[in-house]
């Protein structure tokens, strides 16, 4: 009789976390950025990078740089109160070893932004003025509508 349940805890163990990972998975999806606010998103970041090699393509005012980051922190805020108005709360920064890489990748092409602009508008002109920040900008769509919050988003109890 022991036996039996236990094989019953087990089953109902079982089941209790197959019903935790599809919550997990009902979350991030719910997190996930439409398509459309994604690519806004990283047109707005790949300018950001590549603002230097942008301006020189076409010549851009200074007050351009700030009206970016203000459009970029406000959507990243307005998403985040829509996830918590339905009842998700978003971590900024999650503690994954992605989450770092990505937070490496991010401050490193900020940082030496406008030289990687200057690298690519003097020894790949003419087409690589183009094709780096088009590919920055598919790789940003992809990898935000791939890999979208997944653990960084936690239900959050009302």
């Amino acid at each position: 009789m022991n036996g039996i349940n236990t094989q019953v805890n087990t089953q109902e163990a079982k089941l209790a976390l197959q019903l935790i990972e599809q919550q997990k998975m009902k979350a991030s999806n719910v997190a996930r950025m439409p398509i459309w606010l994604n690519i806004i998103f990283s047109v707005l970041v790949t300018w950001l990078v590549y603002f230097e090699l942008i301006n020189r393509e076409l010549i851009l005012s200074d007050i351009v740089e700030p009206i970016l980051l203000l459009a970029m922190f406000s959507i990243l805020a307005l998403w985040s109160k829509h996830l918590h108005g339905k009842g998700l709360k978003v971590k900024w920064f999650p503690n994954k070893k992605i989450a770092y890489i990505a937070f490496t990748i991010g401050f490193c092409l900020g940082l030496f932004g406008d030289e990687i602009g200057v690298f690519i508008y003097e020894e790949l002109s003419p087409w690589g003025s183009y094709m780096a920040p088009l590919t920055t900008a598919m790789l940003l769509v992809y990898f935000g509508h791939r890999l979208p919050l997944s653990e960084a988003v936690l239900n959050e109890k009302r």
